[in-house]
C-alpha cells in the first residue's frame, strides 16, 4: 500500500507539473493524457457556431449534475474550454468520472452519429487559459483511444470495453 501513495503522489506531482509548466507558456507536449500543448489558434474556425453549442448542449445533458468530490463539474459552457479531467483536479476519480461521462456521452440517444455527421472525432478540444493561450488540446478520438488502452488510472473494466468498442468504431467513421 505505500508503494501506491508514493506511486500515486509521483503522479500527482508530475500533473502539478505539467499544469504550472503550462500555466507558464512552457509549450511541451500531454502525450498521455492524450493531447498536448498548443499555440493560440482556434479550433473554433472549422466547427459552426451552431455545431458547438448542439455538441456542449448534448455533453451536458450527460454531464450535468455530476460533481467531483474536489467540487469539479464536467459541464461544458464555452466551445474552446473542454472539461479535460487534468484540468478538473487530475485525480483519479476526475478521470473515473470523464471516463463514464464520455462512454454515456457517445450511448445518450443519437449522439455518436452526430458526432460522426459532423466529423467531430478529429476536431480540435482545447482548453484556453484566461489569458488566451492554449493549455490543452486533444481530440474524441485521441481521449477515447487513450481511456480505452493507455490510462494509468483506474477505469472499471466495463468502461474500459465500452471505450474501446467505441476507439475501433470512431476510426471505421468519416
Amino acid at each position: 500500500m505505500k508503494g501506491m501513495q508514493v506511486g500515486r503522489r509521483g503522479w500527482m506531482g508530475t500533473r502539478c507539473m505539467v499544469a504550472v509548466a503550462l500555466a507558464l507558456g512552457l509549450g511541451f507536449g500531454l502525450p498521455a493524457c492524450g493531447g498536448s500543448a498548443a499555440g493560440t489558434d482556434s479550433s473554433s474556425q472549422s466547427v459552426s457556431v451552431e455545431v458547438q453549442e448542439g455538441v456542449m448542449s448534448r455533453w451536458n445533458a450527460v454531464a450535468r449534475g455530476i460533481v467531483l468530490s474536489e467540487g469539479f463539474t464536467f459541464e461544458w459552457s464555452e466551445f474552446e474550454m473542454f472539461p479535460h479531467p487534468t484540468f478538473k483536479g487530475g485525480s483519479v476519480e476526475a478521470y473515473q468520472r470523464f471516463s463514464e461521462i464520455l462512454v454515456a456521452f457517445y450511448e445518450h440517444e443519437d449522439n455518436f452519429d452526430y458526432l460522426a455527421q459532423n466529423r467531430l472525432f478529429k476536431a480540435a478540444l482545447r482548453d484556453r487559459f484566461a489569458n488566451g493561450q492554449i493549455g490543452f488540446e486533444t481530440t474524441f478520438e485521441e481521449l477515447t483511444s487513450f481511456l480505452a488502452t493507455s490510462s494509468p488510472l483506474t477505469v472499471t473494466e466495463e468502461t474500459r470495453q465500452k471505450l474501446e468498442e467505441f476507439a475501433a468504431r470512431i476510426r471505421t467513421s468519416p
